[in-house]
């Protein structure tokens, strides 16, 4: 389904609890993560060197993203591995909900659109990934073309802020900044 908004929360949540909502869907997808410093943060998690071996099984190869800051990352990752995800400004986390073969496909295409928000690109998001996350420089913002993925955000975030396309990828104004 065509996107029409996007939904914007708090960028002080944390990327784990973001996604809680869809913990049980997102457990099943495939996950691009564009990030400049990442995909893992390897500096603030104690459990690092410990859990590096089950972190290096979750890494998924995707040939057209190499020498990118984009990593492919197998299913499971979020939401086991979602609080040593590296969290930057203008991070991009893209769900992709199908088979490895198709999801591959739909991974190729995504690989020259990281950091693209463009009202097109998202409009059509739908047709390569089932959810993109995108965090911002104090928030965050939530694009799905999945009905029911969009309600569950709605429902779990009622202090979300739905606003169109073409707004992506900008603050939100002061008049809608988030209370804290």
């Amino acid at each position: 389904m065509p996107i029409e908004r996007g939904l914007i929360l708090d960028g002080r949540r944390s990327l784990h609890e973001i996604c809680k909502p869809l913990a049980a869907e997102l457990r099943r997808c495939f996950l691009l993560v564009g990030v400049q410093s990442g995909p893992f943060d390897l500096w603030s998690n104690s459990e690092f060197e410990d859990n590096e071996v089950l972190r290096e099984r979750q890494r998924w190869d995707v040939p057209r993203l190499e020498n990118t800051s984009t990593t492919g990352m197998r299913p499971g990752t979020i939401p086991q591995f979602a609080d040593w995800l590296v969290v930057d400004e203008f991070a991009y986390y893209f769900a992709i909900d199908a088979p490895e073969s198709e999801a591959l496909v739909r991974a190729k295409v995504i690989a020259d659109h990281v950091g693209d928000l463009s009202e097109q690109f998202l409009r059509d998001i739908d047709q390569v990934a089932d959810l993109l996350i995108v965090h911002g420089n104090g928030w965050w913002e939530l694009y799905s073309g999945r009905p029911d993925w969009y309600d569950l955000l709605v429902t779990a975030w009622p202090d979300c802020i739905a606003r169109p396309l073409n707004q992506a990828g900008t603050p939100p104004p002061r008049r809608d900044r988030f209370r804290g």
